[in-house]
């Protein structure tokens, strides 16, 4: 009997007293007495009360992949009925065992239950953790439910997917993926990359000096005094990743489209980098334009890593011209390696290119190593598994041939990812050899 045929019966009953009354039929008033002695006995019988939950082991920090098994204990001291417990989970996790929604049947005795299941992170990004929802009900339903819960205790952070770069930052193998050219700075020790040729000025080393240089200029009568090489100073080389969230980055399966790749491949890239020294930073192509400037060290990975996990597609996304062009203004003169993850189709090729043009104003020298490496994410080898849409998805590459062709004759390296294929790190360690 449900909380509204309980109003109704109790109003019946009344309605079958009055009526006994006025006829002064014994039965009619035997049956409402029963009606409504039931019910007030039913409404005396409190439903379950003072409920609480306790988490075990309360994870915060995943990876994508990563199994959680949450465990939680629900607590009931008064009261007897039924409690419905829905501890709500994101619609993009995978429940694997168990279950997150279980009812438990309140007795005289306090309840003490648990609720164990696993679950496995899939996407990407920040999720509130709430806590567990819950509806009360009396044991005859004559009641209105109490519901409670949902209140934010924190925020569950799925990190993008690791990758081990361990072997390729071995120092038994040689890589050949580019480091950035070398970059300017004003103070640190002299490497042995010659810069230029100047004249001698009080306090340079002797064993600078270019004797042959000297005698050269010096025959021809240009100046007296001896000229002296520079040699570029110890700094860090400067690497932009440049993150396209564009509409066509949303490609793929609501779980894994070729944002959440590409943000798998920026991840262990900034790792690699800072790995080798250089100073990495990071720029998103939203509308506004994310930015953040160049730096090293644990706290610069924790710092792209968190605006990696937000990152977002959306249609007001700024065009890679813009971004190459930001980036460059802060790192005018340090020869920077421009690395864009993107997804080439012939919409965005042209402002990929024109990107890269852009990219080499800020190279000093062009002819050796690149300047800027291109990402493609094949995003259509996401949507079917099957041989069809695998030919299909092909296909569709060879359809952006002459893109790729126009990227490689400007001087950028293009890597071509397919996910579905081989990963990221599979994809970094082609090219390196092992040296004996």
């Amino acid at each position: 009997m449900s909380y509204f045929h309980g109003r109704s019966t109790t109003t019946f009953a009344f309605f079958m007293f009055a009526i006994g009354l006025v006829l002064g039929n014994i039965v009619i008033l035997s049956i409402a007495l029963v009606q409504v002695i039931f019910l007030i006995i039913s409404l005396s019988i409190p439903q379950p009360k003072k409920i609480s939950f306790k988490r075990e082991r309360v994870e915060t920090q995943a990876s994508v992949g990563h199994i959680i098994e949450r465990n939680i204990s629900i607590y009931a001291e008064k009261g007897i009925g039924l409690i419905i417990v829905n501890d709500v989970i994101p619609e993009e996790f995978d429940l694997i065992e168990g279950s997150n929604y279980k009812a438990f049947l309140k007795l005289l005795r306090p309840l003490e239950a648990k609720m164990e299941y696993k679950i496995a992170c899939t996407k990407r990004g920040e999720y509130p953790l709430l806590s567990p929802l819950y509806e009360s009900r009396h044991l005859l339903n004559v009641r209105v439910a109490d519901k409670g819960g949902g209140e934010k205790e924190g925020t569950f952070v799925v990190r993008p997917r690791p990758i081990n770069i361990r072997r390729i930052l071995s120092l038994k193998t040689l890589s050949t993926i580019p480091l950035p050219l070398g970059s300017i700075a004003k103070g640190g020790l002299p490497t042995t990359d010659f810069r230029e040729l100047r004249e001698y000025s009080y306090g340079d080393p002797y064993n600078f000096i270019n004797w042959k240089a000297t005698a050269r200029l010096g025959s021809r009568g240009t100046t007296s005094s001896p000229y002296v090489n520079v040699f570029e100073k110890e700094g860090r080389k400067v690497v932009w990743l440049i993150l396209d969230v564009s509409s066509s980055m949303s490609l793929g399966t609501s779980v894994r489209s070729a944002l959440d790749y590409a943000v798998e491949a920026a991840d262990a890239l900034s790792r690699f980098y800072l790995e080798k020294g250089c100073s990495v930073g990071l720029y998103v192509c939203t509308e506004d334009g994310l930015i953040i400037p160049p730096d090293t060290g644990r706290r610069q990975y924790m710092i792209i890593l968190g605006e990696l996990i937000r990152a977002q597609t959306g249609y007001g996304s700024q065009p890679i011209t813009t971004a190459i062009e930001r980036c460059g203004a802060y790192s005018a003169g340090a020869n920077p390696l421009f690395i864009i993850l993107t997804s080439i189709t012939k919409a965005s090729a042209p402002s990929i290119v024109q990107g890269i043009r852009e990219a080499r104003k800020y190279s000093k020298s062009l002819r050796v190593g690149h300047h800027a490496i291109v990402v493609d994410v094949n995003p259509y080898s996401l949507i079917s598994s099957d041989p069809e849409g695998r030919l299909a998805s092909k296909m569709l590459r060879i359809l952006t041939a002459q893109e790729a062709l126009a990227i490689r004759r400007l001087g950028a390296m293009l890597v071509r990812w397919d996910p579905m294929e081989r990963s990221f790190s599979e994809l970094m360690l082609k090219g390196l050899r092992v040296l004996k």
